[in-house]
């Protein structure tokens, strides 16, 4: 057995953590402190799950957007953070790509 032969392949793996942009919106019937416990509980979980939260982001609105969730001016100033941060792969990206085709026939 020759020298090569017995050296093992290991296989090195890169793991890259995940990030998170930690969004809620506080109505009128929900309490700043109330909604900032539930953005740590979900920053939690998202830790848990291996994600690092990069920011998080409370909406005050009347009333939860149907169409948005955070509101279609505060959903496009993600859009922006996001193409400026480059969080999404490619997969992501056409999904992204979809959704604002969709907002521009509404328009």
């Amino acid at each position: 057995m020759t020298t090569i032969e017995k050296i093992t392949m290991i296989e090195i793996t890169r793991k890259i953590k995940e990030r998170a942009m930690l969004v809620a919106v506080q109505t009128r019937n929900l309490s700043r402190e109330l909604v900032e416990e539930h953005l740590s509980e979900l920053e939690e979980l998202a830790d848990t799950a291996g994600a690092d939260s990069i920011f998080k982001i409370i909406q005050s609105k009347s009333a939860i957007d149907p169409a948005f969730y955070i509101g279609k001016g505060k959903a496009e100033e993600l859009a922006q953070l996001i193409r400026y941060l480059k969080l999404f792969n490619q997969n992501q990206q056409s999904i992204r790509r979809s959704i604002l085709e969709r907002e521009k026939q509404k328009s």
